[in-house]
């Protein structure tokens, strides 16, 4: 349970600068209380300065309050909460990352597959 003010979002959306860019995220900002409806994600890679570093990719939905609509996306920073939000953590065992080598996040689409099972 909580509420969010602002709550910030990265969705996915056509580029308005480029109608062929299918693989583009928009920020959004809903300033008005909006209350959590669901929230889910992962942490996984990217690479920053060629180095594999883990980042969480949190999906979140708000709504329902002061003229906040339903809506979804990426959790974004600056995302502000009002009254309690509790997240659980844990660890996934038997997997291993799968970040290509060489993979270069701001010309490369994301990977299919960022894990694969190990024995």
């Amino acid at each position: 349970m909580g509420g969010f003010s602002p709550a910030k979002m990265y969705m996915w959306c056509p580029d308005p600068h480029d109608p062929s860019n299918w693989h583009n995220e928009s920020a959004a900002s809903f300033e008005n209380l909006s209350m959590l409806i669901s929230m889910s994600g992962m942490i996984h890679t990217r690479l920053v300065n060629g180095e594999p570093e883990p980042f969480p990719a949190i999906h979140y939905v708000i709504g329902g309050a002061w003229d906040v609509p339903t809506v979804g996306g990426h959790l974004a920073e600056g995302t502000t909460v009002k009254g309690v939000v509790e997240v659980f953590v844990t660890e996934i065992l038997g997997i291993e990352e799968l970040l290509p080598s060489g993979y270069d996040p701001e010309t490369d689409a994301a990977p299919e597959e960022w894990y694969k099972e190990v024995e």
